[in-house]
């Protein structure tokens, strides 16, 4: 597939704008272990975690006060 050089560009502009809250770069940030760990630790540091067992992201959870709700993180700690 070949794109020519406005295409390219426009794709070029859209990567540098994102920010952690752009949901593709969420996304990447959230499916590295380590850099996931780190970023909930800082976020919620009371929750003391060690360990990153399984991430799920974008997790859908059954209706919660007739609402559909969608998690963009998912933690379960031992507690």
């Amino acid at each position: 597939m070949h794109h020519s050089l406005d295409e390219v560009a426009k794709y070029e502009q859209q990567w540098n704008e994102m920010t952690i809250t752009s949901d593709p770069m969420f996304g990447m940030v959230i499916e590295n272990k380590e850099i996931c760990i780190q970023l909930i630790q800082r976020a919620l540091p009371h929750l003391q975690l060690k360990e990153i067992v399984n991430i799920e992201t974008q997790k859908d959870v059954g209706n919660v006060a007739a609402k559909k709700v969608r998690y963009d993180v998912y933690v379960l700690d031992k507690r």
